[in-house]
Formats: structure tokens, C-alpha cells, sequence
């Protein structure tokens, strides 16, 4: 009954705007920068240590504006919308409540309509040199060809989780420094599991958080696409991540044969920040997949470091954020 109290205060007190309304979006750019997409995916591994975690204390106003979004339109237009930090505040103590009362965060997930299997035990392979791959390669080619995983044109990794909605990584959309990739160089092919995609869908919109998109925060490297179509095949569920466990990374590697899809499977080391860490085998072309625990996704693949990968986590922020920005482009 205390979970079930704890929940309806969320409910009840935490503006509808940070939890599944559309957030108000004002064009700020006719003119935003844009550049051509070069060799994205090895951004992926330019970052060779997780950040240390952070003695200071983010204030308000900075946790708000990471949570914030900015976004590229079709008609070549951007725009943001700003998250109101007493909205923000509100909106944590809810949260804290929530803890308080003994909910587990997991309870926060989306139900999705595409579930899949858990991850599957980790298959000896051939030994690879290539960068973020620990030993022997673990990764398995997958041929099932249906969504909701699927491959960005450009050399990245999504997942649908919503009817038009593709979750990735920031650095899959934009630069992190105030420009954006070209909306042309992130079509998305759902399945994929071949150099041919059967259909791809173009890209209607893309959107990033203020953080990411001005100071390439990897805390806050993630984004979502939003589509001019409609795939088939079911999207997958997302949620707020809360603790460690078995997990499957499923996206396309540039060292695989052009648009084939792997998926390697491991167990979590740990935080540090808002970035998750685990031994999982991944190289460039795999960011931007979702990080799987059983069937729902609770990060995001970005990253190499020297003795592991990583990607951020799914917070409650990212969570809220995530169903805003998807009911603003429904």
C-alpha cells in the first residue's frame, strides 16, 4: 500500500510536463549549424576514462538545463524547450518519495509491445584486435531481421521506442559543441541485417538535451529520432535504471560486414557518474544501442574506455524526458 501512496504522489504532484506531455518547443535557430557526418561512430572511442565522479553538486538551474531539450526540424529549423527548475524540484522530491518509500525505480518502465528474450549466454568467438574488444569476441551475429533494433545511416545504432521514435546516443545527432549532424545522414533501417535495407524511414526530427548539445556532456549523451514513417514490428520498452546485472548491447559494428547485426551479452561493473560500466565487446557503429536488462533498455551504449565500455544511464530524469519529448512528436 505504500508503494501504491508513493506513486499516486508522484502522479499527483510532479508536473505533467516532466512526465508523458508535450513539452512547448520555440524556435530559437532558422539557421543552425550543420555538418556532414565523418567517420561518427569512432567518436564513440575518443573517450578513453569515465569521467570521475563529481564531488560538487550540480545546482538546480544546471540540472534542469541538462534536461532541457533542443532539436532539428525538417525544415531546417531548430528549436528548444526548457524544463522550469521549480517544476524540476517538484518533480525530485516525488522521486524521493518514491525512495523513501521502498518503490524500486524498475517500477518507472515503459511496457512496449515488442519484448524480447533475455540475454543469452556469452559464445566464444574468434580473438579480434580491435579496440573494445577484451580478449576473445563474444559478440553474436543476429539474423532474426525485426525491429525494434535497427541501423542510422550514418554509422550508428538506435532502437524504436515509441511508433516513430528511435532512442540513440547524442553524439549519434549532433557534434556536442552547438551543431547537429544532417537530418539526411540519420534514416533509419529497422532490422537490418544485411548491406541492403528493405525500408528505411527517413528522419522527421532529431532531438538532444542542452548539456549534451552545447558542452558534450557524456553523462547526458543521448538522443531520439524522430521518424517521417511509421515501422512495423513493435517498439521496444525503456526504463530507469537501478542497479547492476546481466545485460545485451544489440547494434551494427563497423569491423562486422556493412549492416549486420551483433549482440554481445555481459555482466555490469559499475557507476561512475551517470555512466554505466561493463566488459561487454562493442566497436564503432555500435553506439547508440540500447543497453538491455532482460527486455527493457536502462541506458544507452556511447562509449570505450581503456578496460571496459560504458554509456549513461536511464535516470528518472532521462526517463521523464524520453516521454515528453516522444508525446511532443507523437
Amino acid at each position: 500500500m505504500k508503494k501504491i501512496i508513493a506513486f499516486l504522489f508522484v502522479l499527483a504532484f510532479v508536473p505533467t510536463t516532466l512526465i508523458a506531455q508535450a513539452l512547448n518547443f520555440v524556435v530559437i535557430d532558422e539557421d543552425p549549424s550543420i555538418v556532414e557526418p565523418i567517420d561518427v561512430p569512432n567518436f564513440a572511442y575518443s573517450l578513453l576514462e569515465p569521467p570521475a565522479p563529481s564531488e560538487k553538486e550540480l545546482s538546480l538551474a544546471e540540472r534542469a538545463d541538462a534536461l532541457s531539450a533542443v532539436a532539428l526540424h525538417a525544415d531546417g529549423t531548430m528549436s528548444t524547450a526548457q524544463i522550469d527548475p521549480e517544476d524540476l524540484e517538484i518533480f525530485e522530491r516525488g522521486i524521493q518519495a518514491l525512495i523513501a518509500s521502498g518503490v524500486d525505480l524498475k517500477s518507472l518502465t515503459t511496457a512496449g509491445d515488442a519484448p524480447e528474450a533475455g540475454p543469452a549466454p556469452c559464445t566464444g568467438a574468434e580473438e579480434s584486435e580491435e579496440e573494445c574488444v577484451f580478449g576473445a569476441d563474444t559478440r553474436v551475429q543476429q539474423f532474426s531481421g525485426v525491429a525494434p533494433a535497427g541501423r542510422i545511416a550514418l554509422g550508428c545504432s538506435g532502437t524504436l521506442i515509441g511508433p516513430r521514435h528511435v532512442l540513440t546516443a547524442g553524439h549519434c545527432v549532433s557534434t556536442g559543441s552547438g551543431s547537429w549532424y544532417s537530418l539526411s545522414a540519420l534514416s533509419f533501417c529497422p532490422g537490418q541485417t544485411g548491406s541492403s535495407c528493405s525500408t528505411s524511414y527517413s528522419a522527421f526530427t532529431a532531438i538532444t538535451n542542452r548539456s549534451w548539445f552545447f558542452s558534450g556532456n557524456a553523462n547526458n549523451d543521448y538522443a531520439l529520432i524522430v521518424l517521417n514513417g511509421y515501422p512495423s514490428g513493435g517498439t521496444g520498452s525503456f526504463g530507469v535504471y537501478s542497479g547492476g546485472g546481466s545485460i545485451a548491447i544489440k547494434g551494427y559494428p563497423g569491423d562486422k560486414p556493412t549492416g549486420t547485426c551483433w549482440q554481445s551479452t555481459c555482466s555490469t561493473l559499475g557507476t561512475s557518474g551517470n555512466l554505466l560500466v561493463y566488459p561487454c565487446d562493442t566497436t564503432g557503429g555500435m553506439s547508440g544501442s540500447g543497453v538491455k536488462f532482460g527486455s527493457t533498455i536502462r541506458a544507452v551504449h556511447a562509449y570505450c574506455f581503456s578496460t571496459a565500455n560504458g554509456g549513461p544511464t536511464i535516470n528518472s530524469g532521462i526517463f521523464s524526458n524520453l516521454n515528453s519529448w516522444i508525446s511532443s512528436y507523437p
